[in-house]
C-alpha cells in the first residue's frame, strides 16, 4: 500500500508537482532575469535649480561679432538644471526637452505661446557652440551634469537687445538650435517651462519650471535674484489655455 503524507498525496506525485514548479520557476528565471536585473538596477534621473551657484552663475563675457574686434565686454548670468541620477544604474543617452512654454496673460493665467518650437537643451559647458550636446553620452549613478536653461545679459550688451524692448533684460533659451523670428528669446514677463528629461533605459521625468523675468538687471547676484529675476521648479502651474 502506498504512503501519503499530511497533504495528502502521494510521495511521488508531491515529488512530480515540486519538480513541475521547479522546472517552471526556472522557465521564468530564464525568459525574465535579464527584465529583472535591469528594473532593479535602473536609473532614476531627478532635476534641480537653485538661484545660486553652482546652478545660476554670473560670468564674464567678451561678445566679438564681425572683425572689428570687442564691441562689447561685461558679465551674462546662466541659469542650468542639475539633472541628477538617483537610481541603482548608469543613465544612458540623456535629453532634456522642452516640451511646452507658458506665459501669464493679462488676466493673470498661464497660457501655452503657439510660436514656440518644442525642442531640446543644451548640455553645459560643451566647448563647441555649433555643435552642442544635446544627447549626453551617460550619467554614472549619484552624478549629475549641468544643462543650460537660460542666459541673461546685461542690457548695455548692444549684441542682445530684443526689438521694442531697449534697455531691458530678456532670456535667451539654450535650445538646440536658434529659431527664426527670436522665437528662443523671452522678454519681461511670467513664464513657466514644461520640461522632460528622459534617457534611453530610465522612465521619463515632467517638470515645471518659473521663469520670472521683471527686466531690470543688477551685477550683484544676490540682488538680481532677490528683486529682478526668479527662477524654480513647481508642481502647480496654474496652466489654462487660450
Amino acid at each position: 500500500m502506498q504512503t501519503t503524507n499530511t497533504t495528502g498525496l502521494a510521495p511521488s506525485s508531491l515529488a512530480q508537482i515540486l519538480g513541475a514548479v521547479a522546472t517552471f520557476l526556472a522557465v521564468l528565471v530564464a525568459l525574465f532575469k535579464d527584465e529583472f536585473l535591469r528594473w532593479i538596477r535602473r536609473p532614476e534621473l531627478t532635476v534641480r535649480i537653485k538661484s545660486e551657484p553652482p546652478d545660476c552663475l554670473l560670468v564674464p563675457s567678451a561678445i566679438v561679432y564681425d572683425n572689428t574686434g570687442e564691441r562689447w565686454r561685461g558679465r551674462i548670468y546662466y541659469l542650468r538644471l542639475w539633472i541628477e541620477n538617483v537610481g541603482k544604474g548608469r543613465a544612458e543617452q540623456v535629453q532634456v526637452f522642452v516640451s511646452t512654454l507658458f506665459r501669464e496673460n493679462a488676466s493673470g493665467k498661464l497660457a501655452p505661446v503657439a510660436e514656440f518650437e518644442p525642442m531640446n537643451l543644451r548640455w553645459s559647458n560643451y566647448r563647441d557652440p555649433n555643435n552642442p550636446e544635446i544627447f549626453a553620452h551617460g550619467i554614472s549613478r549619484d552624478f549629475g551634469k549641468h544643462c543650460d536653461l537660460c542666459s541673461i545679459s546685461d542690457p548695455a550688451n548692444p549684441t542682445d537687445e530684443l526689438k521694442g524692448y531697449k534697455g531691458q533684460c530678456v532670456a535667451n533659451l539654450q535650445l538646440e538650435v536658434v529659431p527664426s523670428g527670436d522665437r528662443n528669446r523671452l522678454p519681461p514677463g511670467n513664464y513657466v517651462l514644461e520640461i522632460q528629461v528622459g534617457a534611453a533605459n530610465a522612465a521619463p521625468v515632467k517638470m515645471y519650471v518659473q521663469l520670472n523675468i521683471k527686466g531690470s538687471w543688477s551685477p550683484d547676484r544676490e540682488a538680481m535674484f532677490r528683486e529682478h529675476l526668479g527662477v524654480q521648479i513647481v508642481t502647480d502651474p496654474r496652466i489654462t489655455t487660450r
